[in-house]
């Protein structure tokens, strides 16, 4: 069953919301997520917002990508309020229908390119592959091993895009910037 996701910006201490957080899905045992967007790749802010909280030399505001439900939740506890003396404040909130982010493939390790070839293959069936283009190049007379060399007999190139649910597309970008190869843009969420 699909999850709803919201993104909610929280005006708060980071480790003070990340406890709450916490604390709440322990206390009533919820299998309920949520994101800091900065911890998972996903682009939160625009240049000016990065801008203006610069300026103001804080870290007080912070990007959550969260379930619905749990967003729900917390909101009928009183401890988040939307203004007033709260610990936890609420800035702005908005739902996400998905997210998409660009990928640039680049390795000339025949064993790399075959395991990153297979998570794209086997990636989930709600991950949607735009764009894609992927070119192996082989050069005979760059054979051999060398440390600093500007060639290479085996290259695999690969690029294009991922879009899909939110939760999904977090956990597929991660395990693909595991390897050394892959370059991830940030996700791009599509708001509603």
């Amino acid at each position: 069953m699909a999850r709803n996701f919201v993104e909610v910006v929280f005006e708060s201490n980071q480790k003070y919301l990340e406890g709450f957080l916490q604390g709440y899905l322990l206390g009533k045992k919820a299998d309920l997520r949520y994101y800091f967007s900065r911890a998972v790749g996903v682009k939160a802010e625009s240049l000016s917002e990065k801008i203006r909280e610069w300026a103001t030399l804080s870290d007080k505001y912070h990007y959550l990508i969260m379930e619905k439900k749990l967003y729900e939740a917390i909101m009928q506890t009183g401890a988040v309020q939307d203004a007033g003396e709260a610990l936890v404040k609420v800035v702005a909130v908005q739902r996400v229908k998905s997210g998409q982010f660009e990928v640039a493939i680049n390795s000339a390790s025949r064993d790399e390119s075959k395991a990153v070839k297979e998570m794209l293959k086997l990636r989930p069936p709600v991950v949607e592959m735009i764009d894609w283009q992927q070119s192996v190049e082989i050069d005979k007379e760059a054979r051999g091993v060398e440390l600093y060399t500007p060639a290479h007999e085996y290259q695999f190139k690969a690029s294009g895009s991922f879009k899909g649910a939110v939760d999904v597309l977090i956990a597929f970008r991660q395990k693909l910037t595991e390897f050394s190869s892959v370059t991830a843009k940030e996700i791009k969420l599509e708001r509603v």
